[in-house]
């Protein structure tokens, strides 16, 4: 589009060209060259006859002008035909990778309980490309619920987008029931179903048995391993005190040295 301002002494008018071609399958379609004069239409030009069309009387005198100098009805179909489609063709195939991206979502799920006992559940679903996306809830994976709250498709930054909803849900419409977020996007090969956290509470009765369980049988493993440790650190077994020497040794090892024969002496130690 291109706009010129001029001023007359009627005062400022505005005069703006409209010029654009569009292509469906690589084929071209609605070429547009059009005038407006002042914000209102003025004049165009059809693609089909080859003739301009007066949007109000003031314009015939134009349509006039240029239907018989042809020069400028020539230029404008050619360019219409050929030059607009190679630019629109151009811009598509350096854009294709702009025009293609696919960022899939990610999408979490949080809750906060609220002081009257409901519940509130928020699904987050972040950086996601392009921007068509379906966030819904589900109740045990069937059922379709109507949300809360829904911020609408946000900016996320310059590459992708941001969705919020939120669902609120009684205690009774919570027991025996499991909720989940529900994303739809055009870079998911089939929709993603992210559940809920559940409500926080005690520990079912088995598992705070097995868990006490499992606490007494690491406790017996540490400590019959503080004892083997220990009996290792000691080593081999040693006797406090040395055997002492008995007086029937000594006599007899002084018998040996003298050579006396200790068969021949009595019981009073006499020569028999």
């Amino acid at each position: 589009m291109m706009l010129r301002s001029r001023t007359t002494e009627a005062g400022i008018h505005t005069d703006q060209v409209h010029v654009g071609c569009a292509l469906s399958d690589q084929a071209p379609m609605d070429p547009r060259f059009q005038y407006t004069y002042d914000g209102g239409d003025f004049i165009s030009f059809d693609n089909q006859t080859g003739t301009w069309v007066a949007a109000v009387q003031p314009a015939f005198l134009q349509k006039q002008l240029w239907e018989a100098q042809k020069f400028w009805t020539q230029y404008v179909r050619r360019y219409l035909q050929y030059e607009c489609l190679e630019t629109l063709r151009s811009l598509v195939q350096h854009g294709r990778a702009v025009l293609e991206q696919q960022a899939p979502p990610m999408v979490s799920v949080s809750r906060r309980d609220d002081p009257d006992s409901s519940v509130t559940l928020s699904c987050h679903a972040r950086g996601f490309y392009p921007r068509p996306i379906h966030v819904s809830w589900v109740r045990d994976g069937e059922d379709i619920l109507a949300e809360k709250y829904s911020s609408g498709i946000l900016p996320n930054d310059i590459h992708s987008y941001y969705m919020q909803s939120a669902l609120e849900i009684s205690p009774q419409q919570e027991d025996g029931h499991r909720y989940a977020c529900r994303v739809e996007h055009s870079s998911l090969p089939e929709p993603v179903l992210v559940w809920a956290p559940g409500k926080k509470g005690a520990l079912h009765p088995r598992v705070l048995a097995a868990i006490i369980l499992a606490l007494l049988v690491l406790a017996g493993a540490v400590g019959a391993g503080i004892i083997l440790w220990r009996r290792r650190s000691a080593g081999p077994h040693k006797p406090a005190y040395a055997p002492a020497a008995t007086g029937i040794a000594e006599n007899s090892a002084s018998c040996a040295s003298s050579g006396t024969d200790p068969r021949g002496m009595g019981p009073q130690g006499l020569v028999q």
